[in-house]
């Protein structure tokens, strides 16, 4: 018992600094991390590596700029984020051409 309340209190104590790092993020900051973020992106994705590993570092790098996009209601960079990672997630159906055009789409609309 006394395990599961310490365990408890630390995911409380991690979500609520979650929750106020978040607030405290500025419009710049959101700026300069979305930038960085389709930078990384562009750059796995004009590597023409599609290996696994590559794959999910896309997923992981759209998804928290949809995030990211969501929270600081731009929903048009969210949508084409999430395209993104759905067509990451669909490889085998989309192949590297859908991949690179998602890509294309989001960095041009951010």
């Amino acid at each position: 018992l006394r395990i599961g309340m310490q365990a408890s209190r630390s995911a409380g104590s991690v979500c609520c600094a979650v929750e106020f790092r978040a607030r405290a993020m500025t419009e710049a900051a959101h700026a300069e991390r979305r930038g960085k973020l389709l930078a990384r992106i562009n750059e796995l994705v004009g590597g023409g590596d599609f290996s696994p590993e590559v794959l999910e570092e896309i997923v992981e790098l759209a998804r928290d700029l949809a995030a990211s996009a969501g929270f600081f209601g731009d929903p048009a960079t969210g949508d084409l984020a999430y395209a993104l990672e759905e067509c990451v997630r669909g490889f085998a159906a989309c192949g590297e051409g859908a991949i690179r055009e998602a890509a294309a789409a989001l960095s041009k609309a951010a």
